[in-house]
């Protein structure tokens, strides 16, 4: 079973080329059935990335964004 969950996500450059990503978010898990108890957790979820682009310049000289 799938939920959509809440979450929020900042991207911040850090030079020319590179930036770091954040993202906040939470994650719901369900557990049960007709023969045991159900049992629910909401949970927290941290991610951060450092992302590099290497081909600003190729892609801009092909008149590309």
């Amino acid at each position: 079973m799938y939920f959509l969950t809440p979450g929020l996500s900042y991207e911040a450059s850090v030079s020319n080329t590179e930036t770091l990503s954040l993202t906040a978010s939470f994650g719901f898990a369900l557990h049960g059935g007709s023969d045991v108890d159900t049992d629910f957790g909401l949970f927290p979820i941290f991610e951060g990335q450092f992302r590099h682009y290497y081909n600003f310049d190729r892609r801009s000289g092909k008149g590309k964004r």
